[in-house]
């Protein structure tokens, strides 16, 4: 018979939503249950925080494996030490624990294809020198990305202008557009508003569209090689432009989804960056983009002041 037979560690979150931030206080119960009588020496508990890379890529008939990794904390502290000859009976066991987590700017809790961030809480149920039962179970950690700072709630903007051509280089008409993003750092479920003023001096009909993109970068150890993959957050289009309007103004709204994960640069192994692409497609072909890079956080915005008269 196992001795072990099943175990679960439950945790006390100080918050609604489940996620642990730095400094706050672990805590929770360990609970297992034995088939069988076992000699127990101590229990010790152990917090650990990590980021860790793997892809693999081919090199004629080879395979190479790039990794890379970063251990941010693990702190061991014993939670039971039991006098010599101490066994435990079969049944159902109980510990409490309380950790503190430590207060360094470690990233949040990420998980792709090629990498995570993980946080987790072992327990090790030494029963002899050389026999032990490690217990483990991950948690979820937040870091606060605040983007209540003047450097991303500035406006951005950008000017693009081109000519369109038909068959034999033939010139159609001149296009031109002001974009004007109301600013650069967000939270998810906030809207991004993007204004576009220009010209559509061509025989075509113009679409504005808007994508929010995002890219994670892996990096093997000592950043020799990298790679990266991206996805698409959310695609909208504005109102069409007819053709030969020479002056034209359209307002586009971004709304970004809730579980959109946070910007994330400070990791030597893992990297999460955003950015818009504003543009104008004519016949189904892009014609102009502008391309502004977002910081999505999650520290609530600022509340907006009311209107005076």
């Amino acid at each position: 018979m196992f001795a072990f037979k099943s175990y679960k560690i439950n945790f006390s979150s100080p918050n609604a939503t489940g996620v642990f931030r730095r400094g706050e206080t672990l805590s929770g119960e360990l609970r297992f249950v034995l088939g069988r009588e076992i000699e127990i020496k101590q229990i010790t508990v152990t917090l650990k925080g990590k980021a860790s890379v793997l892809w693999e890529t081919k090199q004629g008939k080879a395979s190479i494996d790039h990794k890379g990794k970063v251990v941010y904390y693990r702190d061991r502290e014993v939670l039971l030490r039991a006098p010599s000859g101490s066994t435990l009976k079969p049944g159902v066991h109980v510990y409490p624990f309380l950790c503190k987590l430590p207060r360094g700017n470690f990233p949040s809790t990420f998980k792709s294809g090629h990498g995570k961030i993980s946080y987790s809480v072992i327990f090790e149920i030494h029963r002899s020198v050389n026999q032990s039962k490690t217990l483990e179970s991950e948690f979820q950690f937040e870091r606060l990305v605040n983007v209540n700072v003047p450097a991303l709630l500035m406006p951005q903007s950008a000017t693009k202008s081109t000519s369109l051509y038909r068959f034999c280089c033939t010139v159609t008409g001149d296009l031109s557009m002001d974009v004007l993003v109301d600013k650069k750092g967000y939270v998810p479920g906030e809207t991004i508003t993007i204004t576009i003023e220009g010209e559509n001096g061509t025989s075509s009909t113009i679409v504005p569209t808007a994508e929010l993109e995002r890219k994670v970068i892996y990096y093997e150890d000592g950043m020799i090689n990298q790679k990266s993959k991206s996805k698409q957050v959310k695609y909208v289009v504005g109102e069409h432009v007819k053709p030969n309007t020479s002056e034209f103004k359209g307002e586009i709204k971004l709304c970004i989804p809730k579980d959109t994960y946070i910007t994330l640069q400070d990791c030597k192994v893992l990297v999460v960056e955003y950015s818009l692409t504003v543009g104008l497609s004519a016949n189904a072909a892009t014609a102009l983009t502008a391309v502004f890079p977002i910081v999505i956080g999650n520290s609530p915005p600022m509340p907006e002041e009311p209107e005076t008269n």
